[in-house]
């Protein structure tokens, strides 16, 4: 585990955390985003930022302090440093009130990840989908405390079925999106990738496979019987990458084009 954090633009060693520190990152108003280091480069910094911009908008909360763009580069440098994390990494961010619920903070962590580069999950994952993970209005970009109930239950679900991801669904039953990431469909060279806010990674993957002959669209949502119906489905982790789905409910997947994306997306990020 890592030893330091910086919280509001200061260091400080993980075990000073407070009680109140401690509540403060898993109380009811608290707002998440992580983003993936390679090697020392916070992968889509900025595009990580807006998503938090959007979401403390939707909720009419002040940005912290502080918390802008460039500093935020240099509070992951410094964080990388004195963490010693050199290689693949996970920079997680959580915004928070105060004591006084008067005023919002930051606080910046850093993982170093066990396997720092990107591999070909050969296994596959199975996810099924669980009508009780419903994701309800407002949607936000970033990982929200108001909504983590279908993310408390979705881990349960994983954990009592031994399964990988539990597709979330909307009002009307149509799904939005996984507990892992945005959710891609491919019939062939056609992909659609299903996510309410797709992440930085799902666009730049997007982006590529445009760039290598794919028709790729984005949807909000899209009918359960559509993911039994495609060829290949796989999973936008933005920590892991590309994830293949061998296993949604009880159909079976092959991972032909799958593996192809995956080979165009390490190839550039490793290029």
């Amino acid at each position: 585990m890592n030893k330091f954090y910086i919280e509001q633009g200061e260091l400080h060693k993980i075990d000073s955390i407070s009680k109140h520190g401690m509540q403060a990152f898993t109380n009811a108003l608290h707002i998440h985003e992580q983003i993936r280091l390679y090697n020392t480069v916070p992968l889509f910094l900025d595009q990580h930022l807006e998503r938090i911009t959007k979401t403390l908008q939707t909720y009419t909360i002040a940005i912290p302090n502080n918390f802008d763009n460039e500093r935020i580069q240099r509070y992951i440098t410094r964080l990388l440093n004195v963490n010693k994390v050199y290689k693949g990494g996970v920079c997680s961010i959580h915004i928070f009130p105060d004591m006084e619920q008067t005023s919002w903070r930051f606080a910046l962590f850093i993982d170093a990840l066990p396997k720092p580069e990107f591999s070909f999950n050969t296994n596959g994952w199975h996810a099924v989908l669980n009508q009780t993970c419903m994701q309800t209005m407002p949607y936000t970009p970033s990982i929200c405390s108001w909504h983590m109930a279908w993310q408390f239950t979705a881990q349960r679900i994983q954990t009592q079925q031994h399964i990988d991801a539990v597709c979330f669904v909307n009002e009307h039953n149509q799904i939005v999106g996984s507990s892992q990431g945005d959710i891609v469909l491919c019939n062939d060279t056609q992909v659609q990738i299903i996510s309410l806010f797709p992440s930085p990674l799902a666009h730049y993957i997007a982006h590529l496979l445009e760039k290598n002959s794919y028709s790729v669209s984005i949807n909000t949502s899209i009918a359960p019987k559509q993911l039994e119906l495609a060829d290949e489905i796989f999973i936008i982790n933005p920590i892991d990458g590309i994830r293949w789905v061998s296993k949604y409910n009880n159909s079976i997947y092959r991972c032909i084009q799958t593996k192809k994306m995956w080979q165009i997306l390490v190839k550039q990020l490793m290029g």
